[in-house]
C-alpha cells in the first residue's frame, strides 16, 4: 500500500519547482533543420531522412519556468553564519539575514509556476512517395500552480507577536497530469513554397489533481484563527481512495479530514484526443526566407468518474496557529523542516471527503510563429520566433532571436536569446550532429543551467529547460516524393 499524504499536497505549492519538471520543446532548436526535435514542434518541417529513436536515449526534455522568484532556494532557505544551521523562510530568524517585509516585497501578488517533464520511449519516421510519416510514444507529465502572496504573509506576519493585521485573504490553484501519448504524423510539401503536417494525438491518462482554493480567509479571534475555505481537491488515479485523520475536527458532516491517500492498483484511468498542426511557406521572391506557423497539444483528457476521488473543503474552523516554529537552536534539516511546514499547511486547507465529480484535464497549448533567413548559402541562419503558452492557470509569451552556423552540413551549432518572459536575463545554446549515417546527437536549452539544492530546488533563476536525443538514420529521404498533381 502507497500513502501520499496530504502534507505533500501543500507542500507542492511551495516545492514542486524543483521536484518535477517539464515537457521542453526548446525554442533555440526550432531553427536547426532535418533533426526530429524540429519536427516535434512543426509537423510540416519533417527532416530529410528518416530516423529511428530507441527508449529513452531518443529523447528526454524538461523544464520549469516561473514568473516569481518565490520557487529558489535564495528565496526559501536561509543559513545562520555563526552555526551553520539552516532555516525554511517562516522559520529564520534575524541572525540568518531574513527579513519577512524584504521576502514579501520580493514576491509576486500571484505567484505562478508551470513545470513538465518528458521521455519518449519510441519514435520513428520515414518518407514514401506520398509524404513523410511518424510514429511517437511518449510519457509526459505536467503541473501549474498558481499561489497567492497573502498566504506567505499569514505564515509569516499571522504568526508572530508583532503581526499587526488580524486578517488575511489568499488562495491556491493546482493542477497536475502524467500520461501516456501516442501521435501519429503526415507531413509533405505541397509544392515549392508550402509545406503542412499534422499529428493525430491519443492520451491514456496515468494520475491527475486538480487542487483549487478560490478563497481561504483567516481572522483572528482572541488567540486562535478562525479559517474559512471555499476550495475542491479532486484526483483521478485507478484504486484510489482517501485516508483519514481520526485525531482531527470533524465537519458538519461527521467526516474526518482528510489525511492522505491510497491506491492499491496503477492503470490508465483517463482518456484524451488532440492534434499538432504546421505549416511552412519559402516564398520564390525571398529565396532564402521561411516563415512558419505552428500549434501544438490542441487536446484534452476525460477522467472516469469512477476513477477519480473528490474532496471539499468548504466552511469554517479554528486554527490554533503554526506548531512547528524553530529556535535559534535549531538542528533540524531543511527535509525535516519541509515535512513539519507541511503538517502545519495541513491544518489551514483542511479538505472532507465528497461525493466523486467527473473530471476534464486541458493541456497546455503551445503556439508558435517564427521567420528565418539564410545567409553565406545556408552556412547563417538567423531566426526570430513568437511562443505563446496557454493552459488553465497562466498565459506565458515568449520572444526568441537565434542565430544557427551549420559550417559543413552534419554539424550546427546555435545560440538564442530570449527577451519577454525570462526578463532579458537568458541566453541559450543548441548543438545537432546529424552525419549521413549511424547516430544523430541533439542537445538544446534555452537558459543557461544553473544549479540546484540537494532538495531539488533551484538555486537561483526562474526558468531552467533541456532537451536531449540521439536518434539513428533510416533509409529514404525527402527527394523521392512524388508532386502532387493538380
Amino acid at each position: 500500500m502507497n500513502a501520499i499524504y496530504m502534507k505533500r499536497i501543500c507542500l507542492t505549492t511551495l516545492l514542486a519547482a524543483g521536484t518535477l519538471l517539464s515537457f521542453a520543446q526548446t525554442r533555440t532548436g526550432y531553427f536547426m533543420r532535418n533533426t526530429p526535435q524540429r519536427y516535434s514542434i512543426n509537423p510540416a518541417q519533417a527532416p530529410e531522412k528518416g530516423y529511428l529513436g530507441l527508449p529513452v536515449i531518443s529523447g528526454l526534455n524538461f523544464e520549469y519556468n516561473s514568473n516569481s522568484s518565490l520557487f529558489t532556494a535564495e528565496q526559501l532557505i536561509y543559513k545562520d553564519a555563526a552555526t551553520g544551521n539552516k532555516y525554511l523562510f517562516y522559520n529564520a530568524p534575524a541572525s540568518t539575514g531574513f527579513s519577512s517585509a524584504e521576502f514579501l516585497n520580493s514576491i509576486e501578488d500571484n505567484n505562478k509556476i508551470s513545470t513538465n517533464f518528458g521521455l519518449n520511449i519510441l519514435n520513428v519516421g520515414f518518407w514514401t512517395k506520398v509524404g513523410f510519416f511518424s510514429l511517437d510514444l511518449n510519457l509526459k507529465s505536467s503541473m501549474n500552480i498558481s499561489v497567492s502572496k497573502g498566504l506567505f504573509a499569514f505564515m509569516l506576519d499571522g504568526m508572530n507577536a508583532n503581526g499587526t493585521p488580524t486578517s488575511y485573504n489568499f488562495g491556491m490553484r493546482s493542477t497536475s497530469a502524467s500520461y501516456i501519448e501516442t501521435a501519429l504524423g503526415y507531413s509533405r510539401p505541397i509544392n515549392e513554397e508550402w509545406s503542412v503536417g499534422g499529428k493525430l494525438k491519443f492520451y491514456n491518462g496515468l494520475v491527475a489533481s486538480d487542487i483549487n482554493y478560490d478563497k481561504i480567509n483567516a481572522t483572528l479571534s482572541g488567540d486562535k484563527w478562525q479559517i474559512t475555505t471555499d476550495g475542491t481537491v479532486d484526483v483521478a488515479m485507478s484504486g484510489a481512495k482517501f485516508e483519514v485523520d481520526e485525531d482531527g475536527t470533524v465537519n458538519s458532516n461527521g467526516d474526518y479530514p482528510i489525511d492522505g491517500l491510497d491506491n492499491d492498483g496503477f492503470k490508465p484511468s483517463g482518456f484524451g484526443m488532440g492534434v499538432d498542426l504546421g505549416v511552412e511557406y519559402k516564398p520564390k521572391a525571398v529565396e532564402d526566407l521561411t516563415l512558419s506557423f505552428a500549434v501544438n497539444d490542441l487536446g484534452f483528457i476525460n477522467w472516469s468518474k469512477s476513477n477519480v476521488i473528490s474532496a471539499d473543503s468548504k466552511g469554517t474552523f479554528t486554527h490554533d496557529g503554526f506548531e512547528n516554529i524553530l529556535d535559534n537552536n535549531n538542528s533540524k534539516s531543511v527535509k525535516d523542516q519541509i515535512s513539519d511546514m507541511g503538517d502545519d499547511l495541513k491544518e489551514v486547507f483542511m479538505p472532507y471527503e465528497a461525493e466523486s465529480r467527473s473530471m476534464s484535464t486541458g493541456l497546455t497549448t503551445k503556439i508558435h510563429l517564427g521567420g528565418e533567413y539564410d545567409f553565406f548559402q545556408k552556412q547563417l541562419t538567423v531566426g526570430l520566433l513568437s511562443s505563446t503558452y496557454v493552459n488553465d492557470i497562466r498565459t506565458i509569451q515568449e520572444i526568441t532571436t537565434a542565430a544557427t552556423y551549420t559550417p559543413i552540413k552534419w554539424f550546427s551549432l546555435a545560440a538564442s536569446y530570449s527577451w519577454v518572459n525570462s526578463g532579458f536575463k537568458t541566453m541559450g545554446w543548441a548543438l545537432s550532429l546529424n552525419p549521413n549515417s549511424g547516430a544523430r546527437v541533439f542537445l538544446a536549452s534555452d537558459y543557461m543551467i544553473g544549479k540546484i539544492n540537494p532538495q531539488g530546488i533551484p538555486i537561483s533563476g526562474k526558468n531552467m529547460n533541456l532537451s536531449m536525443g540521439i536518434s539513428f538514420l533510416l533509409g529514404g529521404n525527402k527527394n523521392n516524393i512524388e508532386a502532387f498533381n493538380f
